[in-house]
This record gives C-alpha cells, sequence and structure tokens, in this order.
C-alpha cells in the first residue's frame, strides 16, 4: 500500500512539473567595459515559452546611473529610484525578442556595475520569477583607460612630433587623429589628418582643441564638418563623417603679436555602438609621407570644388532659412485656424502637421535643445490640450511623430540640467513617473550624449 501511494505521489509530482515548468531565459548584452560620463546600450534578449498574460521586468542600478529606454516592445517603462521596471499587461507573442535601453554612467563613477534582475510573470494564477544571469561591467577611470586599446600610449602634452602615429597608418583599422603644424609668413596652419579605423561613415564626430591665448582661429577646410571658434576653443563637428578612409581638415591660426610655435592640446570624440569614445590629437609629420600621397592629391584637387560647394551651401542655408521662415510663419497660422477645429478634428489636422508642435506657438527649432517626455503611444489618439490636464499638467503639451509613435512633450530648454530638472518637477509633482529628458539638434532627435558633445556641456545625474 505505501508503495503505490509512494507511486502515486512521484507520478503527480512529475506531472505538476511538466504541468508548470515554463521555459525562461534573458540574456544581458553589455560592453565590457565602459568609462566615466559616458553612454552604453544595453540589450535583454528574452527566449520564453508562454504566450499571454502580465510580465515584469526589474533591474536595480547603484546611484550614478541613469537608465533611459530606445525599445520596449511595447512594455512601459519607468526609472525611479535606481529601479528600472518594463511592465507588460500582455506579453508580447513572440517565442524570442530583445529590449533595449540606454545607460548614462556618472563621471565620478568606478568600480564594477553588476547588471541582473529578475523577470516575473504569470502562470496558472501563479506569479513565477525568473532571476537574469548578472552581467560585470568594469568602469574604467581615467588612469586605467589609455582611451582606446588601438591607441595605447600617445602623448599629446607637447608639439613633439610622435613616429609611432605615423606608423600606426600602416594599420586601416586603427582610428588615428594627427596634428601637424607649418608655419605660414606670421600664421600657422593646423593640419589634422584623422584615419576612422573602426568608425562607420553616418557617424556624429567631434575635434575639439584648445587653443593658447592671444591667438585666433579660422576655417580653411572641414571636410562637411561644422567649425567654431569660441573662448579659445577650436571645434569642428560632423553628424555625419565623410566616406573616406582618410581625410584631412585644416584650419589657421593668427597671433595678435610674433609668437613661437602655439601649444596645442586637442581630442578626436565619436560613437561607437552607442557609446562615446575619446582619444588625443598626436603630433606627427604626415604631410609628406608617401602613405598619404594619393590622399593629398585629391585633396587638393578638391580644394577648389570644396570652396565653391561651401559657397553654395551657404547660399542654400540663406534661402532655407528664408523659406523656413515663410514656412514657420504660415504653419503658426494653420495652427491658429487648427485651434479653432473641433477636437474630433484634432487627429487630422495632427497628421497634415507632424512637425508641428500640437496647438503650442513655438519659435522655430534650430540649435541643440531639450525637452522632457512624458508619454508616448503608437494607436491611442488624445488632444495633448486637454488630456493631460487630468495628470496634473498645466503646461502646453507638444506632439510630435518619431518612429511611428506620437510622443508627447514639455518645455524647450538650451541647457540640459534645465531640462533634467523639470523632469524631476514632473515626477514629484505629477502621476508621470517614467519622464525622461529627450534631445534634439535643428529639429531632429539625437541622443542625449550626442547633444551634449556638441553643446559641450556636462551631464547631471
Amino acid at each position: 500500500m505505501i508503495n503505490f501511494i509512494q507511486f502515486a505521489l512521484y507520478n503527480f509530482i512529475i506531472f505538476f512539473t511538466l504541468l508548470f515548468n515554463v521555459s525562461i531565459n534573458v540574456e544581458i548584452v553589455a560592453p565590457d567595459e565602459v568609462t566615466p560620463g559616458s553612454t552604453f546600450l544595453v540589450e535583454l534578449r528574452i527566449s520564453k515559452d508562454i504566450d499571454s498574460g502580465f510580465a515584469r521586468l526589474a533591474q536595480d542600478f547603484p546611484p550614478g546611473y541613469v537608465a533611459v529606454s530606445k525599445d520596449s516592445h511595447n512594455g512601459g517603462f519607468s526609472f525611479k529610484e535606481q529601479k528600472l521596471k518594463i511592465i507588460w499587461y500582455a506579453i508580447p507573442t513572440e517565442d524570442s525578442y530583445t529590449i533595449s535601453y540606454m545607460v548614462s554612467v556618472d563621471p565620478t563613477a568606478e568600480g564594477v556595475l553588476e547588471l541582473g534582475g529578475t523577470f516575473s510573470f504569470i502562470e496558472n494564477n501563479a506569479i513565477k520569477t525568473y532571476s537574469i544571469p548578472v552581467k560585470r561591467i568594469t568602469i574604467k577611470t581615467a588612469g586605467q583607460q589609455q582611451f582606446v586599446d588601438n591607441n595605447n600610449n600617445q602623448n599629446n602634452q607637447n608639439n613633439n612630433p610622435d613616429s609611432s602615429g605615423l606608423n600606426s597608418l600602416d594599420d586601416p583599422q586603427k582610428t588615428l587623429c594627427l596634428r601637424q603644424v607649418v608655419k605660414e609668413g606670421n600664421d600657422y596652419i593646423v593640419n589634422l589628418l584623422i584615419q576612422k579605423g573602426e568608425i562607420g561613415q553616418d557617424k556624429f564626430a567631434k575635434i575639439q582643441e584648445e587653443v593658447p591665448q592671444g591667438f585666433t582661429a579660422v576655417n580653411i577646410e572641414t571636410q562637411g564638418g561644422i567649425f567654431s571658434f569660441k573662448e579659445n576653443n577650436v571645434k569642428i563637428l560632423w553628424m555625419s563623417l565623410p566616406a573616406e578612409a582618410k581625410f584631412l581638415v585644416k584650419y589657421r591660426l593668427t597671433p595678435e603679436a610674433t609668437a613661437t610655435d602655439p601649444g596645442l592640446k586637442g581630442t578626436f570624440s565619436y560613437i561607437l555602438n552607442e557609446t562615446t569614445k575619446e582619444i588625443p590629437i598626436t603630433n606627427a609629420d604626415f604631410l609628406d609621407s608617401p602613405l598619404l600621397a594619393d590622399m593629398n592629391l585629391k585633396n587638393n584637387s578638391n580644394n577648389q570644388n570644396n570652396n565653391d560647394n561651401n559657397n553654395q551651401n551657404n547660399n542654400n542655408n540663406n534661402n532655407n532659412q528664408n523659406d523656413n521662415n515663410n514656412n514657420n510663419n504660415q504653419n503658426n497660422n494653420n495652427n491658429q485656424n487648427n485651434n479653432n477645429n473641433n477636437n474630433n478634428n484634432y487627429d487630422n489636422n495632427q497628421n497634415n502637421n507632424n512637425n508641428q508642435n500640437g496647438n503650442q506657438d513655438i519659435t522655430p527649432e534650430t540649435g541643440i535643445y531639450y525637452k522632457v517626455q512624458i508619454a508616448a503611444a503608437r494607436e491611442v489618439k488624445v488632444n495633448p490640450k486637454y488630456y493631460f490636464r487630468q495628470f496634473n499638467v498645466t503646461e502646453a503639451v507638444q506632439l510630435e511623430m518619431h518612429e511611428g509613435w506620437r510622443k508627447y512633450t514639455i518645455g524647450k530648454f538650451k541647457v540640459y540640467k534645465e531640462a533634467r530638472d523639470h523632469r524631476v518637477y514632473i515626477w514629484q509633482n505629477t502621476p508621470i513617473k517614467d519622464a525622461f529628458v529627450s534631445a534634439y539638434n535643428n529639429g531632429t532627435r539625437i541622443t542625449v550624449q550626442e547633444a551634449l558633445m556638441i553643446a559641450n556641456q556636462k551631464w547631471v545625474q
């Protein structure tokens, strides 16, 4: 009898286990090393054999880290009090899918970030929790990091040429930025050679050089970059790098009086795998190198065409500005007319003016600025003028279409800290706890990290 009961109990346990044993796997994909002050991408690859019901992903972050959603796969993303949560009231039906978010690292962060978490779901009216395997990410401080692995031991403290940088031109996979200063009369021509190496073509990049007091800088050739000189800093920005593997840019330094060779210090920054990388600009005598003979010939033959193109671009920009002003005036008039329409016509008006910000009349969107996003939806259409009042949002709410989503934002700030403070205000004074800062360049969404680099602003936790 006892043997029969044991046999029955054993079979019941086997049946119960098969009935409730759900297969879940979550893999965290992230860099092994990051630097303080940088931003990096985290992907979670979820595999499962459940296709309905509630689910929640939760992760804890130590102080000094901020997570912002990139793709939550239709889940509700929130990050508050160092806790990240993504909630699905109906779990995606795919057997496997990937979610992603961006993590900003505090400039003072150090040590190791241990990123794990839990994935919870409902199965047969019971809550099941899966522990996500921990991913360890080392925070490499400036003392540890030699800028990037393929540019170790480069000297950037003076204008003495460094032959190691020139020798590295033999390796097309290395990312380099070399400087050679040539005296021309009383002026100095600063030649900067960029070898892209691992950087793709359609990527943001920036050169920044510190110029000594008593010099002024003017552009000669930027290969499509945006040149500026302010407060003794030369900046050249590319929203999209040139197609060539190597290219040369130049600017002129003019001293207020007779001066010796200017001691320049600078860096070349770029985006790789959603993370900002920075390498020093190294001095090297590269202009007469046989490795650059063909490139120099091409650059010299194209200089006149580039100048003509720049002039044409300037004329086009002036014409575009006039057109934009006219369009903005027309759009403002259209918006005023749209305000008189009833709520039933709101969505049709919005579809006709996807680039207009709801019912708010604002100035043309130029330069770097920030907003606070408070909501997003794919299918649900609401009138932001009225809908968000129920959530204690009294300021004007702007609607934009982005990547198939209706995104609702408030405010417009030139300084990141002001946008961050307003985000905190929304957290503290409304039920909207997942508001976050979004960044723009001339009306186009970019990452906050790119905006901070372009505007030379500091990230604030």
